[in-house]
């Protein structure tokens, strides 16, 4: 992930939390990236970065944590 889109998925967490998307889904990288407004494959090339949660062969990323993580790594805007 380089650093725009970084900043991208930052912002995009801010939107979030303010409409109170945080609640304890576990979201397909799909859905995952239409929440944040990224393409599914950037969430699929750096989703083992991103908390989840192996169910059988489907991975699938708790919203919640996902948020905090970025938040942790990305700080507040």
């Amino acid at each position: 992930m380089n650093r725009y889109e970084a900043r991208m998925v930052a912002e995009e967490v801010c939107r979030l939390q303010n409409k109170d998307y945080r609640e304890d889904d576990f979201l397909t990288a799909g859905e995952l990236a239409k929440k944040l407004k990224v393409s599914e494959s950037l969430i699929r090339k750096n989703g083992t970065k991103l908390p989840h949660v192996k169910m059988g062969a489907a991975i699938r990323y708790p919203l919640n944590k996902v948020v905090d993580r970025l938040e942790k790594k990305h700080g507040q805007l």
